[in-house]
């Protein structure tokens, strides 16, 4: 990565998705990406990481009743993609433990590494 150059264009806003995937709105972090991608910081936006299940929402949680790292990542699916983004940018509204994000991550490497 030293000394490697991209440009803006490379980069793949990934929303980290709803604790609820039955919801129809659009949530906060893909409402995020899209602005970050409006304002041309990067080229794309790619909702493919998304909730098999719904979970605890971290954020209103107490302590002990937050999901674990594994019950996030257990919770994901990631779509199918012949060619997989360069660069990803992970979005999120509110990070409280980095549960959801560091989860989100590591599906998102396991899908591609696996390519």
């Amino acid at each position: 990565m030293v000394g490697e150059t991209y440009s803006a264009q490379d980069v793949t806003f990934v929303p980290s998705p709803s604790s609820n995937p039955s919801a129809t709105r659009v949530w906060a972090a893909e409402r995020l990406a899209l602005a970050l991608h409006g304002v041309r910081l990067g080229g794309s936006v790619w909702p493919g990481l998304q909730r098999r299940f719904a979970s605890r929402k971290s954020a209103t949680a107490l302590n002990a009743d937050r999901p674990t790292l594994q019950q996030h990542c257990d919770s994901f699916s990631v779509l199918e993609l012949s060619d997989p983004p360069r660069r990803i940018v992970l979005v999120d509204d509110v990070i409280t433990k980095g549960r959801t994000i560091l989860a989100a991550a590591a599906k998102l490497q396991q899908a591609f590494t696996t390519h």
